[in-house]
């Protein structure tokens, strides 16, 4: 069996307040910085606390547009609750840095807590909200519940470090996660014994006062999560999330179960033991792919669990995947979509597939008497055998508060040289929270620089609860597309471990005149992006360039074109070429190793993903959208991009990757979604499309030129598959057309 990462005792053992204190607690913070302690919550796992942490969450949060952005910290201790806590549009939530011995934050929800009691009535213990252009206190009283509380408008929300015990408490959630892009739970471990379930995402059912499911949201990341007991380790139906590094134990019904309505959903170093099934997937979980994981099941049990084999709406990729013990390795409804466990009690799936096509040298694949290969079973290997070398954001020992060296953040004072003074001398410098953010607004503090802040090799620059870092308008040097000029610019080392955490950049608006802006040059080899969000609400030249020797982890990012006003919700208008976006979201043109994980690159004139003269390019859940604003005729400008090009370029992997165009009829119709040209060693597994099809019925998912007819479909449409080219390039060797109308987008 697995063993459990860490231990959960009968009693929580305290360090005392001096020894877990760590230099985040000794800081200057920002204005939009609280610690729960300063609103009355007591760490002595006996005081009810859930006022004194709602009124933390609360404090100066604005009751017109969206949030402010708030960072929320709780110190070293055990804190008792009694009630859901709710956590706002743009919150971040953060418990103690330390690593020391009963240092950990913890929240414990009392036994027998009011209306926590029901299995069929579920309440949770935290839940994610917007809380929309309403004050805190009105948006409680009508309730996480009301269908006014749109998941797709909880952007930036950030739960890291703190763990939670449920109790006696069978009808208790521990988290109600059904956030939109830019978010993230990380290092956290929930004792869910006595209660149903750790983490709820998306659109998830059984709650009180729902009649369906809650809305699903999706775009983000999961990561270093353990959870104990309940009934389920993780379920929901959201899209766009990146699970890694989770431990699931004991779970008495499944380790995760992914609910209709869960698509483009990643799993990688998914550890599960001790539940009679591994994963559960629901008739329409779509374009789920799961990597380098391994599921420890009791006799009689069923690693992964198909409940339905519509080969066109429920799909599944496992690459690397490892079933011990139990009766099955895979159950499908039938016993030939059913792989039984291997007689000496271990199965290993190096690659396999349920649903969907497979192409290989752009020829698909059919069985010896040429009829359709039965989309069920072994796939050709796309990777090496080995695990991805993925590593966790780290946490920090010490930082350099760039304060010190004279950094105001009030979006009036150019901080530049103060920022460069700090980052000159220090390896790590510490960028508080700055005050007043509320999506764009005026009032929105920033650290305003006008000149490229420099990362010197081995140098980590951090931020807090997102801080903003925005260029000044007509910043010198930053306004020709065609002599671009990086906003953030890492040393050209191949061993430089470098690390971006916890920052918003921003270029400023349509008449800001930064149009040749490269928001981050990274040139890094072995360092990390953790949490770094891009928005645009004017135009750039590109959003990430990782270039030169540049490769490393770039993780829970989103580049964003701002095409409506996260406040105000108003639709963009605009005229080329000052309308918001990059001209290219995210660009590699280095030799990596590049991970990218977890990944949102949306509304740009190009294209999302550019992977030009790129090589070993690894890619984990990556979501696009098109440009909304402006026209939606196949002459329009969101017509003339498309979701991800690979040109020119070898070892390149992608698995689990979307692309939709809610409302521009142009993407897959005058070209693919996506694009490959010249490229050897190129593999796409789990594809998901949403377009507006064309006159001939069909949209483009994946060719090699415009009007390419490989991978044509119906809009709306799931292909959870593998295509894998081996050999470069030549033309089209043979063309396919597959009309699959069902869920046209008319």
């Amino acid at each position: 069996m697995l063993l459990f990462p860490f231990v959960f005792s009968g009693a929580l053992v305290m360090g005392s307040a001096a020894s877990c204190r760590t230099w985040y607690d000794t800081t200057q913070h920002g204005e939009s910085w609280v610690s729960i302690i300063d609103f009355g919550a007591q760490p002595d796992g006996m005081t009810d606390a859930t006022a004194a942490i709602q009124a933390a969450v609360d404090s100066q949060r604005g009751s017109s547009g969206a949030k402010r952005r708030a960072t929320v910290y709780v110190p070293s201790g055990n804190y008792m609750i009694s009630d859901t806590i709710f956590l706002w549009a743009a919150t971040t939530f953060v418990g103690s840095l330390s690593d020391m011995p009963g240092c950990r934050s913890t929240l414990i929800l009392i036994d027998g807590a009011k209306g926590f009691g029901n299995s069929s009535a579920l309440k949770p213990m935290l839940v994610t909200t917007d809380g929309f252009n309403r004050s805190a206190s009105v948006a409680r009283s009508v309730g996480w519940w009301n269908e006014n509380e749109n998941a797709n408008c909880v952007f930036y929300n950030q739960l890291h470090s703190v763990d939670l015990r449920l109790g006696a408490n069978p009808g208790a959630t521990g988290v109600m996660w059904h956030p939109a892009q830019g978010t993230s739970i990380r290092d956290m471990r929930i004792d869910a014994r006595g209660a149903y379930c750790s983490i709820d995402y998306g659109g998830a059912t059984g709650y009180f006062n729902q009649s369906g499911p809650t809305d699903g949201g999706g775009g983000g990341t999961l990561e270093g999560i353990s959870t104990l007991g309940g009934q389920y380790g993780i379920r929901g139906g959201g899209t766009n999330f990146c699970f890694r590094t989770v431990r699931i134990v004991n779970a008495a019904v499944a380790g995760a179960l992914f609910n209709t309505n869960s698509w483009n959903n990643v799993l990688v170093d998914v550890k599960i033991s001790g539940s009679p099934v591994g994963v559960n997937l629901s008739q329409s979980s779509n374009n789920i792919v799961i990597l380098d994981s391994s599921f420890d099941i009791p006799a009689g049990g069923i690693g992964l669990n198909l409940y339905s084999m519509n080969s066109n709406e429920t799909g599944v990729v496992l690459s690397r995947v490892k079933v011990i013990g139990g009766d099955y390795a895979v159950r499908g409804p039938t016993a030939s979509t059913s792989l039984p466990q291997a007689p000496f009690g271990s199965t290993f799936l190096e690659a396999w597939r349920s649903g969907g096509f497979e192409y290989i040298d752009d020829k698909e694949q059919y069985n010896d008497d040429h009829s359709q290969l039965v989309k069920f079973g072994v796939l050709k290997a796309a990777r090496p055998n080995v695990p991805l070398p993925l590593r966790p954001r780290p946490k920090l020992t010490t930082a350099f508060n760039a304060k010190l060296a004279g950094a105001v953040g009030d979006c009036k004072h150019d901080d530049t040289a103060a920022i460069m003074e700090a980052l000159a001398v220090h390896d790590t410098v510490f960028l508080p929270a700055t005050s007043g953010q509320n999506g764009g607004e005026p009032s929105e503090g920033c650290y305003l620089i006008s000149d490229t802040l420099r990362i010197r090799s081995n140098t980590t620059l951090l931020g807090e609860g997102l801080s903003l870092l925005k260029l000044a308008p007509h910043s010198p040097g930053f306004g020709d597309r065609s002599a671009p000029k990086p906003m953030l610019q890492t040393a050209n080392d191949a061993f430089s471990q470098s690390v971006l955490m916890d920052l918003m950049l921003d270029v400023g608006d349509q008449q800001s005149g930064n149009a040749g802006t490269v928001l981050v040059e990274w040139r890094a080899g072995n360092g990390s992006m953790h949490d770094i969000h891009a928005r645009m609400y004017g135009p750039a030249h590109v959003g990430f360039h990782i270039t030169g020797s540049g490769g490393g982890i770039i993780d829970n990012s989103w580049v964003w074109g701002g095409d409506h006003n996260q406040s105000s919700l108003v639709g963009t208008m605009c005229k080329e070429p000052t309308c918001p976006g990059a001209d290219v979201g995210i660009l590699i043109d280095s030799a990596g190793p590049t991970y990218l994980l977890g990944t949102n690159s949306e509304h740009h004139v190009e294209t999302s993903y550019r992977f030009d003269r790129a090589s070993n390019v690894f890619v984990l859940m990556a979501q696009n959208e098109y440009r909304t604003f402006g026209s939606k005729g196949t002459t329009s400008p969101c017509a003339a991009s498309n979701a991800m090009q690979v040109q020119d370029s070898s070892n390149v992997h992608v698995y689990g990757v979307s692309a939709c165009s809610w409302d521009c009829y142009g993407p897959g119709t005058g070209q693919p979604l996506l694009s490959v040209r010249n490229a050897t060693d190129v593999s796409f597994a789990g594809m998901y499309a949403v377009c507006k099809k064309d006159s001939r019925g069909v949209c483009y998912m994946l060719g090699a030129e415009a009007n390419d007819t490989r991978f044509g479909m119906g809009a709306y449409h799931v292909v959870s598959t593998q295509w894998a080219q081996v050999k470069a390039s030549v033309g089209d060797v043979r063309r396919w057309q597959v009309s699959l109308p069902q869920h046209v987008i008319v």
